[in-house]
């Protein structure tokens, strides 16, 4: 774990110690620091910091980031549970174990709400469109969307557009009288998804230029319900060029991390 790796400092120098003092003491500030930034409030140097980030086992800076604020968030959550239900040098092995459903279920409800479409059998076509009967599958689907404050979409595009899988969501989770209404005449901007904001990532093999002289479909498909539900504060990240060999794994990782700090910070903002 890598708090644990700071917090023992050993095999670190001197320096690095310091650093890792700084980390833990600033860990909300360390999230949005640069190598530059990081070296200049802990006196040393961006090369003794990376350094640093391949000794707790990252790849390289933004991953070291990426993992800390990761398991510093888990930490946190935890801490969260047990002051919920407090654990004391009295407690026996019994109590542990009655705690352990509660603190559970307290987990699952502060967790975010995942969905994954592989995971689930989603019809490719609404054979009676907006009358057709809203399943466990689909009201599960809509439950967690309307739990949520920001929706984050992630998909791949193939020639420009999204997978039917991902067509047959969109088609899903916006669904009258929970994401808009026509009868009480809440769409748009007064939609009834009002205040919740999109993040959308979309990878494609091509170079995102193509996608724009397309007009951009692969993210229209899914801009057009959102605003339709009021949702009008959209980011968008993409990864592209994904087929051109010369896009080596270490500069997709490097990719990859930067654009899910941006999500992380988005998320927080």
């Amino acid at each position: 774990m890598i708090i644990e790796t700071l917090q023992l400092g050993e095999s670190l120098t001197s320096t690095e110690k310091n650093i890792a003092k700084f980390i833990l003491e600033n860990p909300l500030k360390f999230k949005d620091m640069s190598t530059e930034e990081l070296a200049k409030a802990t006196y040393s140097s961006p090369a003794t910091i990376v350094r640093l980030s391949k000794k707790v086992g990252a790849k390289n800076y933004n991953t070291f980031k990426l993992l800390f604020i990761e398991e510093y968030l888990e930490t946190e959550k935890i801490d969260e549970l047990l002051k919920e239900e407090p654990l004391t040098k009295q407690s026996s092995i019994s109590d542990i174990v009655n705690m352990l459903p509660n603190l559970y279920e307290h987990a699952l409800k502060q967790t975010k709400l995942f969905i994954d479409l592989e995971q689930m059998n989603l019809p490719l076509i609404l054979e009676n469109g907006y009358h057709s009967t809203v399943t466990d599958e689909h009201q599960e689907i809509l439950n967690k969307l309307e739990q949520s404050d920001t929706l984050i979409f992630i998909y791949p595009l193939y020639w420009f557009n999204v997978t039917p899988i991902m067509k047959s969501f969109i088609d899903l989770a916006f669904w009258p009288e929970y994401a808009f209404s026509f009868k009480k005449k809440r769409y748009f901007r007064k939609g009834l998804w009002k205040g919740k904001k999109a993040i959308i990532v979309y990878t494609q093999g091509e170079p995102e230029v193509f996608h724009r002289m397309q007009k951009r479909m692969g993210y229209h498909v899914l801009k057009y319900p959102l605003n339709l539900s009021g949702i009008y504060t959209i980011s968008t990240y993409h990864i592209d060029n994904l087929n051109r060999s010369r896009n080596k794994n270490k500069t997709m990782d490097k990719v990859i991390d930067d654009i899910t700090l941006k999500v992380i910070r988005k998320i927080e903002n």
